[in-house]
């Protein structure tokens, strides 16, 4: 009775371990060029057609610098969190992330291959 209690405890404990990250639905989506705290330089990932072909025609850079919070909170894939001190290692990987009201980076996470191709398929949801 006692091995079938401790595994029973065992098991309710490991699932939520288990479950797979929820990412708010407010997520933007984009490539880091560089991030050096308290800055850090994005490439948007999901542009229209219209904003890829005026980026060609005008030779416009698409790249946006936003200030991060100081309370910034990094996940890598498996969601656990990393510090600030490791922002230079995220150039040239591909990030969520939401703003603050203020227009600050106060969340971001290390996207695996299917959550960025789940984020990109989705439809946009923008009434701006």
């Amino acid at each position: 009775m006692k091995k079938f209690a401790f595994l029973l405890l065992l098991c309710l404990h490991a699932a939520p371990s288990l479950a797979a990250r929820l990412l708010p639905a407010d997520l933007a989506v984009a490539r880091v060029v560089a991030a050096d705290y308290p800055l850090m330089q994005l490439e948007k990932q999901d542009k229209s057609w219209l904003e890829t072909l005026a980026g060609w025609l005008f030779l416009a850079r698409s790249d946006q610098v936003l200030q991060l919070t100081p309370g910034v909170r990094i996940y890598d894939r498996d969601n656990r969190f990393l510090l600030t001190g490791r922002l230079p290692e995220l150039a040239g990987q591909v990030v969520g992330l939401t703003l603050n009201p203020q227009g600050q980076v106060n969340r971001i996470w290390l996207l695996t291959a299917e959550e960025l191709q789940a984020r990109l398929a989705r439809p946009a949801t923008d009434t701006e």
